[in-house]
């Protein structure tokens, strides 16, 4: 994503308005195809050496140069640099500075061709290897390792989608409308909310549109920076909507707020690649782990749940009996969550049986004003529990028992433990 000072933006009468780089322009076209070369045909050389060959061609650009840097440093996200064992070299400076002093001071040496003899003869490897090995430790001496390709055309797009991505992290909360939208576009739009650890108020206004209201990095009182990365990193999955509009209150220079307004008539594009059957370790890991052990059961995406009010719950995932029988949604909060838990406890106490098991991060369990709520909670006290990170087998099974036994079903003979 870029940084702070590589964001273009106007503000107009309150409005916030993102300058936009031309995928069509031309000039703009072909300075990104050269800086994509540059890093593509780039493998083993330095990072200096690298920027060294790129600010040569931001210079001769007639491109705006705040624009220029920023296909620079989406570029340079896409790259993999080599860090070398970061406790040798110290090491090896010291080994090599000790003997050269001392060379120095027992050796007459006349030039610098003299110089590096000795002290290729002194370490058995030509001078400028080992000139080079001293410092390959640093950021600007180290080779690119590895680079992902890209068009010019698809850099570009990716760099209007920065500005909003930059902006939205910046904002006190998020508003969308999407119309028209199949179930499987909202089930893939709240797989990503969930997996980036927002919610959202979800109400359907009429049919066929729907209203989410996310919170924002800068309504929250913790974990800004990180909330913020994650509400940015899920601004691509709006994209991906056939019909949307976005609207976000932004606080910018000199603290001053702004409106920043976008529908899919914005001329922005996602890479739809990213956002497939990508499943991160942790999760996978986490989910495995609930089928070995809560073999009753099946681990199941969690669809969307209709609560009180024209409202709507996405949960994380949805267990169900194995071979027929009662299903438990699971909605898991974070620390960052403390208003969407009272308002979906206070919605759960208005509806019979147990629609949805609640989750709770020990961070925000631990808040004096969460864990007050808690005890207080006859529906958490059956339906809810508290996990560190992820939740995991055995925080789930005391409360699916309890569900399995008020359905009549039983444990069935050899599962797992639970």
């Amino acid at each position: 994503m870029l940084t702070k000072s590589l964001v273009r933006y106007r503000t107009y009468r309150g409005a916030i308005k993102p300058q936009f780089a031309d995928p069509e322009d031309r000039e703009t076209r072909a300075l990104a195809e050269c800086l994509a070369a540059v890093f593509a045909d780039g493998v083993g050389q330095s990072r200096d050496a690298l920027l060294e060959r790129t600010t040569e061609l931001i210079e001769a650009s007639r491109c705006d140069n705040i624009l220029a840097r920023g296909l620079e440093k989406l570029l340079l996200d896409r790259a993999r640099f080599e860090s070398p064992d970061d406790e040798e070299r110290p090491r090896l400076r010291q080994r090599v500075f000790s003997r050269v002093s001392r060379m120095m001071t027992e050796e007459a040496i006349e030039d610098f061709a003299e110089f590096e003899r000795r002290t290729a003869e002194l370490f058995g490897e030509p001078h400028g290897s080992l000139a080079a090995r001293l410092y390959s430790d640093l950021p600007g001496q180290q080779p690119l390792a590895a680079f992902e390709p890209i068009t010019a055309e698809r850099l570009v797009h990716r760099y209007n989608l920065s500005l909003v991505q930059w902006l939205v992290s910046q904002s006190h909360g998020l508003e969308l409308t999407i119309w028209d939208a199949a179930p499987g576009a909202m089930r893939q739009l709240f797989k990503y909310m969930r997996f980036h650890q927002l919610l959202a108020r979800v109400v359907r206004t009429e049919k066929g549109v729907w209203r989410l209201l996310v919170d924002g990095p800068l309504s929250l009182f913790q974990q800004t920076k990180k909330y913020g990365l994650n509400l940015a990193n899920f601004v691509p999955a709006v994209l991906l909507q056939d019909k949307w509009a976005l609207r976000a209150e932004v606080t910018v220079k000199n603290r001053r707020k702004g409106e920043l307004r976008l529908d899919n008539q914005s001329g922005l594009r996602a890479e739809p690649e990213r956002f497939l059957a990508y499943v991160p370790e942790e999760i996978a890991g986490f989910r495995e782990s609930l089928r070995q052990k809560l073999t009753d059961w099946q681990v199941e995406d969690g669809g969307y749940l209709a609560l009180p009010g024209d409202h709507y719950c996405f949960p994380d995932f949805t267990l169900a009996w194995t071979g027929g029988g009662p299903r438990a949604a699971v909605e898991l909060f974070h620390a960052w969550h403390a208003a969407h838990l009272a308002e979906r406890l206070r919605q759960l106490t208005e509806i019979e049986g147990a629609p949805l098991i609640v989750g709770v991060d020990t961070r925000l369990a631990k808040k004096p004003e969460t864990a007050a709520l808690l005890a207080d909670s006859a529906y958490f006290a059956e339906y809810g529990f508290v996990f560190r990170d992820l939740p995991t087998p055995g925080k789930l099974a005391p409360v699916l028992k309890g569900i399995a036994r008020r359905h009549g079903v039983k444990k069935r003979r050899g599962s797992g433990r639970r």
